[in-house]
C-alpha cells in the first residue's frame, strides 16, 4: 500500500515474483474493465478519468471475477487494494477466505512531492487516462481520505510495516525483503 505514485506496482510485482505468488493490480484490472463496452466499463472508464475510486461492491465483483480467471493459487499479492474500509470488508470477506490469511501489510510511505514527480513523469511515458494533473490531484486527495483509515486499521491489527518510499527501487526491495525473510540476529 501506498500513496499512488509511491512504487507499489513495482515492488507488488517484485514481491509476487519472488514468493511465487499471483500479482493483482485493481488499477490494471479496472483499466481493463474500462475498455469494455458495457454498463460496468463505461462507469469505471468514467471514475478512472476522473480520479475517483469505484464503488466497493462494484470493485470487489470485477476483482473476483478476474481472480476467478485465473484459478487455482497459491497466494496474491495486491496491488491499490484495499483503498478504503468497504473494501478491507470485502476483502475480509469474501476473498481472504479463498486466498488464504492476511500475513503483512507493507506500507510504501512516499512523500507527497515525491509522488507527485513520479505520476507526472508517468503519465508522460504512458499516455494513461487516470493521471491527468486534475486526476492526479483527485487521486491523492482520496487516497489521504480514504485510505489513510485503512493503514490505521492494519496498524491496530499488528500487520502493517512501513518502508521509506522515497529511497531508489532496489534500496526499497531489500527492505522488503527484510521484512519477508528476516534474518536471524546472532548474538555472541
Amino acid at each position: 500500500m501506498g500513496p499512488q505514485g509511491s512504487g507499489k506496482s513495482t515492488q507488488a510485482k517484485f514481491l509476487a515474483e519472488e514468493m511465487g505468488l499471483l500479482y493483482v493490480s485493481t488499477g490494471n484490472i479496472c483499466r481493463e474493465a474500462s475498455e469494455k463496452d458495457t454498463a460496468e466499463g463505461r462507469k469505471i472508464a468514467w471514475q478512472l478519468k476522473e480520479g475517483l475510486l469505484p464503488p466497493s461492491d462494484l470493485m470487489t465483483k470485477i476483482l473476483i471475477n478476474w481472480l476467478d480467471e485465473h484459478g487455482n493459487v497459491k497466494g496474491i499479492v495486491t496491488d491499490g487494494y484495499p483503498r478504503s474500509l468497504e473494501n478491507v470488508e470485502d476483502i475480509e470477506e469474501k476473498i481472504l477466505p479463498a486466498y488464504g490469511p492476511l500475513e503483512k501489510v507493507i506500507y510504501i510511505d512516499t512523500s507527497k512531492e515525491e509522488c507527485l514527480k513520479r505520476l507526472t513523469k508517468r503519465a508522460e511515458i504512458e499516455h494513461r487516462i487516470d493521471e491527468t494533473p486534475e486526476a492526479i490531484s483527485m487521486r491523492l486527495k482520496l487516497y489521504f481520505e480514504r485510505t489513510v483509515p485503512v493503514l490505521d486499521y492494519y496498524r491496530e491489527k499488528g500487520l502493517l510495516v512501513k518502508i521509506n518510499g522515497n529511497k531508489g527501487i532496489e534500496e526499497i526491495q531489500e527492505d522488503i525483503l527484510k521484512i519477508i525473510n528476516p534474518q536471524p540476529s546472532i548474538t555472541i
